[in-house]
């Protein structure tokens, strides 16, 4: 293989920071409907991955199993198991609100995006996550009765007791430390264009939340609702739903999006956006971003493509108020202008 061949399929931190951001502007851009439609597909694949994990690590509970022996094997089961949802919702696509506390954040403080679409994209997908998660539980899981008897039954029911039950400070701590392995796991997906690069990316961050025991509160939308089910197998109410939703969901909701947006998302592009600043500049706003008098501050990347070399010659960037006929670059013989890269 020639250097010209070799593909290389590795970003720097700083150039993934940029794909994020590109990839920010375009979720702000969908519909309501489809943000809602993708969360929704997103909660199902994120639920089938939650559903894998209580049926694999419950064969390891109960009398005379491995895990009586080694009371970790279980947590190590379920976390291995646990990435095949985030897997799917990244090579498939779907809309994860925890991904999109950075994913959206970062082109807002870009200036690249309305406050509107991002507020609009964190409520949709976050309500298509909760419907999508719950319609596994209950279609593929409770129906089923995959966790009916069991290992399997005895291990979500008192998984869902434990998270509903537990400490509000202590949720809300757990889930920042959720969020942030989750959206290191996409940012370091991204910086691979490889498969294989992206499901190594992916899994080890995700195993590590799950194996120390923090908390996600869209794979919460799965797990203890499904726990809430099977426990109306028992005729037992030792929590309610209620429960899950003051003492769970909120606190690990606020807490991922601290995660998120905070501890990924802003300080990384504290640490790197002088790096990128000039090609940011470039991007396309979502129509509405900017205001009027900061029009002028966008600009438009203006190069020149060889045609025989296949290679681009970069330009002098030019605001976007000044891209005239004027400003561009004049083409030599056997060059042809390349449209501007926005």
């Amino acid at each position: 293989m020639t250097d010209q061949q070799a593909v290389i399929s590795f970003r720097t931190p700083k150039n993934t920071l940029l794909t994020v951001i590109k990839a920010g502007i375009s979720k702000a851009q969908n519909s309501w409907w489809m943000t809602f439609l993708m969360g929704g597909i997103a909660g199902a694949y994120l639920g089938l991955g939650c559903l894998l994990s209580i049926v694999a690590a419950g064969g390891f509970t109960g009398a005379g199993s491995f895990g009586e022996f080694n009371p970790a094997l279980p947590k190590l089961v379920q976390a291995a198991t646990f990435p095949v949802g985030l897997i799917m919702i990244v090579l498939a696509g779907a809309e994860l609100f925890t991904g999109n506390c950075m994913f959206l954040l970062l082109p807002l403080l870009e200036k690249k995006v309305k406050w509107q679409d991002f507020v609009k994209n964190w409520f949709w997908s976050y309500f298509g996550n909760f419907i999508g998660s719950v319609l596994v539980a209950y279609f593929l899981g409770y129906l089923t009765e995959v966790a009916a008897t069991g290992g399997a039954h005895n291990y979500i029911v008192a998984l869902g007791l434990k998270k509903s039950t537990a400490g509000w400070g202590a949720t809300f701590l757990k889930g920042v430390g959720a969020n942030w392995l989750v959206c290191m796991s996409l940012f370091m997906a991204i910086s691979s264009d490889a498969t294989t690069g992206k499901l190594i990316a992916l899994w080890w961050p995700l195993f590590t939340f799950v194996t120390i025991g923090f908390e996600h509160c869209i794979a919460n939308m799965f797990y203890v609702p499904f726990a809430l089910m099977e426990q109306s197998r028992n005729d037992t109410q030792n929590f309610n739903f209620g429960d899950f939703i003051a003492y769970n969901l909120i606190p690990a909701t606020l807490g991922n999006i601290l995660g998120g947006s905070f501890f990924m998302a802003l300080l990384e592009w504290i640490v790197y956006r002088d790096h990128f600043a000039g090609k940011v500049a470039t991007l396309q706003p979502v129509p509405g971003a900017l205001r009027k008098d900061e029009v002028t501050a966008t600009s438009v990347y203006i190069g020149v493509k060889d045609s025989q070399n296949n290679t681009t010659e970069a330009k002098d960037q030019v605001p976007l108020t000044d891209a005239k006929p004027s400003n561009l670059a004049t083409p030599s013989p056997g060059i042809e202008m390349e449209k501007p890269n926005i």
